[in-house]
Parts: structure tokens; C-alpha cells; sequence
């Protein structure tokens, strides 16, 4: 439920249905479920990785530790979905695992905080 409320969030509905079906390595074939019910596998799997004490002994609200968080998510997802589109450009942009963007990001209707205002990782 966690997984999904988070995905909600970000402004991926992916059903629970999908999730449960993902968890059990079984894929829907349309790309876009599938690849939200990808985002929601490499979601859990860093959940469990925190849950059982892999993750790094340091505070988590630190940049390290988020940038920790961000590459074992990312190592869990296809390559295709780690390019973005710039909203305003449409310019298609790798994601860099463990590096903050260095351009403005929406997440669903969240605004994070400007790269300039982040601190170097």
C-alpha cells in the first residue's frame, strides 16, 4: 500500500493489482503499466533493502544517502525509463543514478527544490 500511495504521489497510478502481479514476475505487456509496474518493483526492493538493515549506517537525511536510495531504485529499472523530457524544451534527458537533476523537475504536482538550492553530492 506504501508502494502505491507513493507512486500515487508522483502521479503514477499504478493499480494494485499491478503491483501484486509485478511482485510475482508476472508483466502486463502494455509499456507504460508494465513500466510503472517496474517503478513499483525497484520501489519495494529498496524497501526491503532499508527494512532489513543493507542500507548505508549513516543519517538518512543526508545527500549521500539519498543519493544512496536514488541508485539502487535506478538499478532496478529499464533504461528506457530513465530518460525524462525536459517540460519545456522536449529535450530527452538521462537520469544519472545517485546524481541530483541540474535542471527544475516536477514530480507528479510536487516542486522539489531548485538544483542550484541542493547540495553537491
Amino acid at each position: 500500500m506504501n508502494c502505491y500511495c507513493s507512486n500515487l504521489i508522483e502521479g503514477h497510478d499504478t493499480h494494485s493489482r499491478d503491483i501484486d502481479r509485478a511482485l510475482a514476475n508476472d508483466f502486463v505487456e502494455e509499456p507504460k503499466r508494465r513500466e510503472l509496474q517496474q517503478e513499483a518493483v525497484a520501489r519495494i526492493h529498496v524497501q526491503r533493502l532499508i527494512d532489513s538493515g543493507q542500507d548505508p549506517d549513516i543519517w538518512p537525511a543526508t545527500a549521500a544517502y539519498a543519493a544512496w536510495l536514488h541508485r539502487k531504485f535506478c538499478s532496478r529499472l529499464p533504461a528506457q525509463v530513465l530518460i525524462v523530457t525536459h517540460p519545456d524544451s522536449g529535450e530527452r534527458i538521462p537520469v544519472v543514478p545517485g546524481r541530483w537533476s541540474e535542471y527544475d523537475v516536477m514530480i507528479g504536482r510536487h516542486l522539489p527544490p531548485k538544483p542550484a538550492d541542493l547540495p553537491v553530492s
